[in-house]
């Protein structure tokens, strides 16, 4: 019913200054649903965008300890290589070896510049081998230089994992690259070149010079 101006002071004070009631809108149980699958949503691409992220990391980090580990293993040969020695090894008491000799896939020579931190009387030469075996590259070395039984069992260490293949290759006085150099020459390879090819990196190759 309308209620004029002036018929307003007529009416009683508690409906003439009676405040409106405010009427509040619950949640419904279809929004509450909506709100509970887009928060499902969002946790599960947080999760998943985190799980990515650690997923991420770990295989960097296993590439940055897989080349720390072909650093390491090429420096070594080139330390090896970079100190060949002239000298050939005896072999027992009738057979002998040159200082150098190897083939398409394995490689032996005398070294110099063997540490002797405690300073005892022996020889700083000592003889090296390297080898693929079982997808391992490995570094063989003997206790003496020459060896009182020729087939003496060197000493292994593997340096390199995952080589899916090796060659070696050797420079001549000629300038001439050869797959094997026999066991017969008298001198070492005036350089090696070393190949490897590496699960998850590829091709590493290097050209190390023989000191003459």
């Amino acid at each position: 019913m309308f209620v004029g101006r002036a018929a307003r002071h007529h009416l009683p004070a508690r409906l003439v200054n009676r405040p409106r009631r405010r009427i509040v809108r619950g949640v419904t149980l279809l929004e509450l649903l909506v709100v509970v699958a887009l928060l499902a949503v969002v946790s599960a691409l947080a999760y998943g965008g985190l799980l990515q992220v650690q997923t991420s990391a770990r295989e960097v980090d296993a590439s940055l300890a897989k080349l720390r580990q072909v650093q390491r293993a090429v420096t070594l040969f080139e330390r090896d290589v970079g100190s060949a020695a002239a000298r050939p090894i005896a072999l027992g008491l009738t057979r002998s070896a040159s200082a150098m000799y190897g083939g398409a896939d394995n490689v032996e020579f005398s070294r110099d510049g063997l540490a002797n931190p405690t300073g005892i009387a022996r020889s700083e030469l000592q003889r090296v081998a390297y080898v693929v075996e079982a997808q391992n590259l490995q570094r063989h070395t003997w206790v003496a230089l020459d060896r009182p039984v020729a087939d003496q069992a060197p000493k292994v260490r593997t340096v390199l994992t995952d080589v899916q293949s090796l060659s070696f290759r050797y420079l001549d006085a000629n300038g001439v690259w050869r797959q094997q150099w026999e066991p017969d020459r008298a001198v070492p390879a005036r350089a090696i070149e070393l190949q490897l090819e590496l699960g998850g990196i590829g091709i590493v190759r290097r050209v190390i010079r023989v000191p003459s």
